[in-house]
């Protein structure tokens, strides 16, 4: 079983929703806050199944994620730079309510690259040859799980993976994934 976890909270999304605080991490190396911490372990204690390994990017807060994971069910931590947050270049940092609107563009138009950044169908092929490779290492084992510690925007766009379906059917939004939440892939 192949699970995904997204990273716990940050400073810069501490407010849901597309709220006035809210920022765009993209690259930047944004470490957890006490309430990402939380969420990690709390988040590390529903996965209900013996752990193989966890795998995240080296980003602050997916790496402390990842660990926090990986030490509570015992599992080694394993780095692939893969599934890193799509890289959104100059908007990093900025207001999701300032920004919003100019970031749903890229997603409609998605071999176009973010000002000193990825496109979105880079970063989108890159995230899918990742989790595929480790779905195909599960090997549809549902006694244990491998953990995939992942961003909002991959949550998004995972029932388009797991179809299989092109990345331009990804329906651009600004809307949150709850941090925490889970994803089982099989």
């Amino acid at each position: 079983m192949v699970v995904c976890i997204r990273h716990g909270q940050t400073e810069y999304n501490a407010t849901k929703g597309g709220g006035e605080s809210e920022l765009y991490r993209g690259n930047l190396n944004i470490p957890l806050n006490d309430q990402g911490r939380r969420e990690a372990l709390e988040a590390a204690g529903k996965i209900g199944l013996p752990v193989k390994f966890v795998v995240s990017d080296s980003s602050p807060r997916d790496w402390e994620t990842g660990e926090i994971i990986a030490h509570d069910r015992g599992a080694p931590h394993v780095i692939d730079d893969r599934l890193a947050p799509l890289d959104i270049g100059l908007l990093s940092g900025k207001s999701v309510k300032e920004v919003a609107d100019l970031v749903d563009w890229f997603f409609r138009n998605p071999d176009a690259a973010f000002p000193e950044g990825d496109s979105v169908g880079e970063w989108y092929e890159r995230q899918k040859d990742a989790i595929f490779e480790y779905i195909d290492v599960d090997d549809g084992d549902d006694r244990t799980a491998i953990v995939l510690i992942c961003q909002g925007s991959t949550f998004r766009s995972l029932p388009a993976m797991a179809n299989d379906d092109d990345w331009r059917l990804i329906e651009p939004t600004t809307e949150r994934v709850p941090t925490g939440d889970l994803e089982w892939l099989t």
